[in-house]
Order: structure tokens, then sequence, then C-alpha cells
């Protein structure tokens, strides 16, 4: 039988090894990470690197964030494909899908019950995102006072920190991102907005007041956004499971049209950067197999994802 000391020693190492690679994290190491992740949005990357820095800390402090940006930009997806390797819990919370507590349907009480049950660790350290936070205001639901303010009166509760019923929010951090293309502020050119501009579309000042820092997206160039995806994990990730299936490619394999075709889809904010993986598994699909394609002789054309596009809805 295996001795409880060994075993207590085994979960000491563990937890040694996790406290190290936490202080491992500080502002300069969590934007490099980013870096890897995004090209542009240097103003939001260094906020949240900033924010994130003070929380992983022995600090913990908790600056809470929100951010502002069209769709498209890489508000979510930046926190998608860093947040996991932090080491911490988190859940994106999709606000725009919410209810007013009492009501049939996904409340924000549900949802934190939820993350708070499949992550044990998440009330000692735990980040809440809520995406899509321009749909709980008044303007949003056509005036709907009760609605709007309802689930703002529960994100309040929260937000300021909690413990009730299996949730603990005392030591949590929200992060809350939005397009807000509703606002006459989001539709100047540039976009130049803040969170005491929300107060006149019905956000209560008390929730605004609990966000200490605020950051904006902007609109990647062409440029940039081929760079997004040319260096995306979801590319390398896809020309790793050719190779495992045995059709290993070259970049220079992928034309430059089929590039172009990917980014523009990744450009429409009615999808952004979630529609790679899903064209790039659709690629995988019909290389292996079609029976159109051969080993040593696959070209990624802008045909083949113009079709992909067509087949998927995606514009």
């Amino acid at each position: 039988m295996f001795s409880s000391d060994r075993l207590k020693k085994i979960a000491a190492e563990a937890q040694s090894a996790k406290e190290d690679k936490k202080k491992a994290w500080n502002t300069k190491s969590i934007k490099e990470k980013f870096d890897e992740v995004v090209i542009g949005n240097e103003g939001y990357k260094q906020v949240l690197s900033s924010v994130l820095a003070g929380y992983l800390s022995e600090l913990k402090t908790r600056h809470h964030v929100i951010v502002f940006g069209p769709s498209g930009t890489g508000k979510t997806y930046m926190l998608e494909q860093t947040l996991p390797d932090l080491d911490i819990p988190y859940v994106v919370i999709d606000s725009s899908s919410l209810v007013p507590a009492g009501y049939s349907g996904n409340t924000l009480t549900e949802s934190l019950k939820e993350f708070y049950k499949s992550n044990q660790t998440a009330s000692d350290r735990g980040i809440i995102v809520l995406d899509e936070f321009d749909k709980i205001s008044e303007k949003a639901n056509g005036g709907d006072t009760h609605k709007s303010h309802s689930i703002q009166g529960e994100l309040l509760t929260n937000i300021q920190g909690k413990k009730e019923g299996g949730i603990d929010t005392r030591n949590s951090l929200w992060i809350v991102l939005g397009a807000f293309a509703y606002t006459d502020e989001m539709k100047q050119h540039p976009p130049a907005i803040t969170k005491d501009d929300l107060k006149k579309y019905g956000f209560k000042n008390e929730v605004l007041g609990r966000i200490t820092m605020e950051a904006m997206t902007e609109t990647p160039t062409m440029e940039q956004m081929l760079e997004r995806i040319a260096f995306s994990k979801d590319m390398k990730s896809f020309f790793d499971q050719m190779k495992l299936d045995g059709f290993e490619l070259k970049s220079d394999d992928f034309e430059d049209e089929a590039l172009l075709e990917l980014a523009m889809v990744a450009s429409n904010p009615l999808y952004g950067m979630r529609a790679v993986p899903t064209v790039l598994a659709a690629i995988k699909q019909k290389v292996v197999f079609s029976g159109e394609f051969k080993a040593g002789e696959v070209r990624i054309s802008g045909a083949l994802i113009k079709k992909i596009k067509s087949e998927r809805n995606l514009g």
C-alpha cells in the first residue's frame, strides 16, 4: 500500500511547484504571453497584464476591468487563449443569455454556482469574465428597466464580494467585455468611451463604481489579422494534427489567397477569431476524408476556403 507520508510529500511538492509557477507570472511575462496570441491591442494587453500580475501576486490585488471594443477585435479571444496558461480557475459567462433572478433560464447566480462547484480553489482565486456585458443595459433591453436593474443588482452583490450557497466571490477578479455598438461614443471615429458614459444608457452607478480599470481594443489592420492567424495556437495545432494524419504541410502549402480568405472571416464582427478553428477543422476533414488530396501534394487554396465559408454560412 502507498504510505500516507509519501502521498503527503507528493501533494506538498505539487503544491510547491504550483506556487512557484504563479510567482513566475509578473506584468512583463504575462504581457509576453499576450503578445504570443494577439498582434496589436497594446493598450488592452498592458492594462490586463498589470491587473493580472497584481491579482496573481501574494497581495491578490483586485482591480476589476471593463473592456470596450468593436466585435471581432480580440477582447474575448485573447482571454480564452491565455487564461488557461495562468493555472487559475476562470469562467466566461455570456451576459446576453442572463435572466433576472426568479425567472426560468440562466441567471448569474446559477452560472456562478456551477463555476464554484466545478472549481474547488476558485474561492481563493478565480477570474469571472462577463462577455457581452453591454447587453445588460436598459438600452440593450429595449428600455426594460426591471430586467436590466435586476441583473445589475445581482451582479453588484457578487462583484462586491459575497459568500452564500456555495458561491464565494470575495476574492474574485471580474473582467467585463462589450462592444457597446449602440452608444454614440462607439460610433465616433475613432471610438472614445469611458465607463462614466455608460450611465446614460442605463448602467447603474453602483456597478460601474466597482470597476476601477478601463481598456479599449482596436480594430486590427489586415496585416495584423494575418499575423494573428499565421502565428496562432490554432494554426500550429492544425499543422501538427495534419502531420499526425500523414499530411505534413509547409507554410507555403497555404496559399496567399487562402490566408486572405481566412483573415476576412476572422475580421467579420459576427465571428471574429472564433471562426478560425472552425475553418481549419473543416480543411482537415476535407483533406483527410475527401480522397481529393494526396500526401505531399496538398495545397490549401483560396477556393477551398471560399467553399468552406459557403458550406458553414460564414459569409
